[in-house]
């Protein structure tokens, strides 16, 4: 098991995450948004900020980021999750919701979608 950071040198670009928002109990902030798999992995924020590294380094790579599986949210947990990511990311780097058969590494290139 690697870190993202490593699994995307090795080649990965899709990477799916599976999202926790913590009880109020365990978590350090209303910010603390955990990957899991049966247990917490590292926060949210650590792993955007690998992808931003790497991204930062490798200009013309796009990451896939699928987040379909999100325990113990509610819409208020969804959108702190949305603004970290754009938070650390860049609003710029995010592709807007667009029809997938308009979508190829040429017009995210184009676009600077990432």
């Amino acid at each position: 098991s690697c870190c993202i950071r490593e699994q995307l040198d090795h080649g990965i670009r899709y990477l799916d995450l599976r999202v926790s928002h913590p009880s109020a109990d365990v978590r350090e902030s209303s910010k603390d948004f955990r990957l899991i798999h049966a247990l917490y992995g590292p926060k949210m924020q650590e792993v955007f900020r690998e992808i931003l590294d790497f991204l930062t380094t490798n200009t013309k790579e796009v990451i896939l980021l699928d987040m379909n599986h999100l325990y113990d949210f509610n819409m208020e947990s969804y959108n702190l999750l949305q603004m970290e990511a754009v938070n650390i990311l860049g609003k710029e780097l995010f592709c807007p919701l667009t029809h997938p058969d308009s979508i190829s590494l040429d017009f995210m290139w184009e676009n600077g979608y990432r």
